[in-house]
């Protein structure tokens, strides 16, 4: 065979590798995303309970009768 062919096939091999080792990474890093949109839908959520129960007084502009 060829060196020059050879040569092409170790490098094809190993972008393979590159390739097979990015995508791992692309997953892993996908499933941390998702997990930090969920922590901030939940903290959201806790938020908008906490902020229902906060009585804020009148609307500004409202008339102040005591």
């Amino acid at each position: 065979m060829d060196d020059r062919l050879i040569a092409i096939e170790e490098r094809m091999a190993h972008l393979e590798r590159m390739l097979d080792e990015a995508s791992v990474e692309i997953l892993r890093q996908d499933r941390l995303i998702d997990g930090l949109v969920r922590r901030i839908q939940r903290l959201e959520n806790r938020l908008a309970e906490l902020a229902s129960g906060i009585d804020d007084g009148p609307e500004p502009g409202a008339s102040f009768i005591p």
